[in-house]
């Protein structure tokens, strides 16, 4: 199925609501789903939405809880109700969120700036 730029602009809008609507935050993920880190986003989260594109606001930095390789993150909801999930890989992958490097200890610092999300 193939959306057009509009819908997949309103259906990214949406996701933006529902996460200032919720306080909601990301959480990254090892593979067997424990949460190396949980970043509240900001309030309002993304500063525009074009294209189908959210580019959020960054996201104050955090400390890693586990020593894992984050393989995932979910949005999640103040109440840890899932609103999205997102596949992360490295900066050559082809994940959702690319980062530097997979690889976290625990009280490493995290965080998350000029990052943007692409509504398929």
């Amino acid at each position: 199925m193939n959306l057009s730029l509009s819908l997949k602009t309103k259906r990214a809008q949406a996701l933006v609501d529902e996460i200032d609507s919720t306080n909601g935050k990301l959480n990254m993920l090892s593979i067997g789903g424990e949460v190396i880190v949980s970043l509240p986003f900001a309030i309002p989260c993304a500063y525009a939405v074009e294209d189908g594109v959210i580019t959020f606001n960054p996201i104050t930095e955090q400390m890693a809880l586990l020593s894992l390789e984050v393989s995932r993150a979910e949005i999640v909801s103040d109440t840890d109700g899932v609103i999205a999930t997102l596949s992360v890989t490295d900066a050559d992958g082809n994940g959702d969120i690319k980062l530097s490097r997979t690889m976290f200890f625990a009280g490493d610092l995290f965080k998350m700036t000029n990052w943007t999300v692409s509504e398929l």
